[in-house]
């Protein structure tokens, strides 16, 4: 029997390597990483893993204080640098309707028509899961353009 494959999702982390001697891991951020007589994180599961020099803190991005380590070998074979690029930040009742843009945490959606609804106008957005957003108008909600295109309309 064929065992089936899978392909890891392309995910953006935000890690910091840990030394003892230097800052902690995202000390600028909050108590990700803790001290108990052994540097330790706590995973988004309550699990507490000790710290050695070298390995990689990586914040869960699902959970305020929550992070993982990650090995130097394996995080060299996983994860690659991002490019930063500058992003502009623009306000949601600026786009077009149709216009396909990123939210502040990444989730792609399609921006649809003006609707009314029962608490006034509203702006209806399509989210990458499939569900939909409303908006009221004047919301200073901010997302930024990825692409310009037409989609296809969403009645």
């Amino acid at each position: 029997m064929k065992m089936p494959k899978f392909r890891k999702k392309p995910v953006i982390v935000e890690a910091e390597q840990f030394w003892p001697d230097k800052p902690l891991p995202f000390c600028d951020r909050g108590p990700y990483v803790a001290y108990d007589g052994d540097f330790y994180v706590t995973t988004i599961h309550g699990d507490y893993i000790n710290l050695t020099p070298g390995d990689w803190v990586i914040r869960e991005s699902r959970g305020v204080f929550f992070a993982y380590p990650c090995k130097p070998d394996i995080f060299d074979a996983t994860y690659e640098p991002v490019r930063e690029t500058v992003v502009n930040w623009v306000r949601l009742g600026d786009l077009p309707p149709g216009l396909i843009f990123a939210t502040q945490n990444g989730v792609l959606a399609v921006k649809s028509e003006y609707h009314n609804s029962w608490t006034g106008q509203c702006m209806c957005v399509l989210l990458q899961s499939g569900e939909y957003a409303h908006f009221l108008e004047g919301d200073e909600t901010l997302v930024t353009a990825l692409e310009i295109a037409e989609m296809a309309r969403h009645d």
